[in-house]
């Protein structure tokens, strides 16, 4: 039964992408390296296809696929200096499921999902290439929940309350796992899996000095840790703030804030914080770009991490984007330089 729906999933896959109305690629490469010993080419590619049902509806479909040329970590640091670090992979499933629009304000989706499509995305946290800028790792640390590469089932519904607010949240399967994994893979669903829900509220104001601010909170009911599964309510919660602060024509700056704590869990990371600055379109009005300094701290139970980062984002077209990062990490068990070059190519 289950290979049969793995083979409907793929079938299906490949039937929403010949016959999309709306289709998109994103490729990125890049060269990782420690100025020392490693030296790393990672590759990300990213298809996602859309077909409308009726007027309010639509078949949502992506999938990611992973190649890397170094077997292990270029730098020895806790938080994964690159966002899109992942061992090769040949096919993940991260969306595949029904959205349904009801009127201009709310939206519902069931089917296979991820977190990141949805949380933890503005501007300034999409410029920086460390990974706790994608998902605090108070959360994507803690539980085995759909976090890049994984997905699981789940339902998320988005409420736009408003021009200037916005309510959402998502309950999933609460241990996700690899599509063609073992066990069965993504579609083994047990009962000592749990659930997991996470939600935010996030205000937006546009005006001569624009910003956005998010508070957040995820729930489950197990913990998962090495080798065991414990009935035990735990939460966590978000803060984040992204702010204007000048602003002359295209060209303007823009300070973040992130804080997050886990309030139950004795295990893996429970506390996080980052601050940083964005200046956009500082170096030159021909082409679109984006410098940023942030500086962030995570909290293990077996030690502490601080990460300094620097980038510079040049869109060189349309289409594609060149980014130089730098990163320089203190942690327990020493200091390391990590640094990347980056090509962006999205269609």
């Amino acid at each position: 039964m289950v290979k049969r729906l793995l083979t409907i999933i793929g079938f299906a896959a490949t039937t929403l992408c010949a016959s999309a109305q709306e289709f998109g690629v994103q490729y990125i490469t890049e060269v990782q390296t420690d100025f020392e010993k490693s030296t790393n080419w990672m590759n990300f590619l990213r298809l996602d296809a859309s077909l409308n049902v009726g007027k309010h509806g639509s078949i949502d479909f992506a999938s990611i696929h992973t190649f890397k040329t170094l077997d292990r970590p270029v730098a020895d640091d806790w938080q994964v200096f690159s966002n899109i670090d992942n061992d090769n992979l040949a096919f993940g499933l991260a969306v595949l499921g029904y959205t349904h629009q009801f009127g201009d304000k709310f939206r519902l989706f069931a089917g296979v999902r991820n977190v990141n499509e949805d949380y933890f995305i503005t501007d300034g946290t999409a410029l920086f290439t460390n990974s706790s800028h994608g998902i605090y790792p108070t959360i994507g640390e803690n539980y085995p929940l759909g976090n890049y590469p994984l997905s699981t089932l789940g339902i998320h519904a988005n409420w736009a309350m408003s021009d200037n607010w916005t309510v959402q949240g998502s309950v999933y399967n609460g241990v996700a796992r690899q599509l063609f994994g073992p066990d069965h893979g993504l579609l083994d669903i047990r009962k000592d899996d749990g659930i997991f829900f996470i939600g935010d509220v996030n205000y937006r104001q546009e005006s001569q000095l624009p910003g956005t601010y998010f508070a957040g909170v995820s729930y489950a009911n197990k913990i998962h840790g090495e080798d065991m599964t414990e009935d035990k309510t735990n939460f966590s919660y978000w803060l984040y703030g992204e702010q204007s602060v000048y602003k002359a024509g295209e060209r303007h700056i823009d300070l973040m804030a992130q804080f997050s704590q886990n309030l139950s869990v004795n295990f893996g990371c429970k506390r996080y914080m980052g601050a940083g600055i964005l200046l956009y379109n500082i170096l030159t009005n021909k082409i679109g770009n984006t410098l940023g300094v942030v500086v962030n701290n995570a909290d293990y139970d077996f030690g502490d991490e601080t990460v300094l980062e620097a980038t510079c984002s040049l869109q060189l077209t349309d289409n594609i984007a060149l980014q130089p990062a730098y990163q320089r990490i203190w942690n327990d068990e020493g200091s390391y330089n990590a640094a990347l070059l980056r090509m962006n190519v999205e269609f």
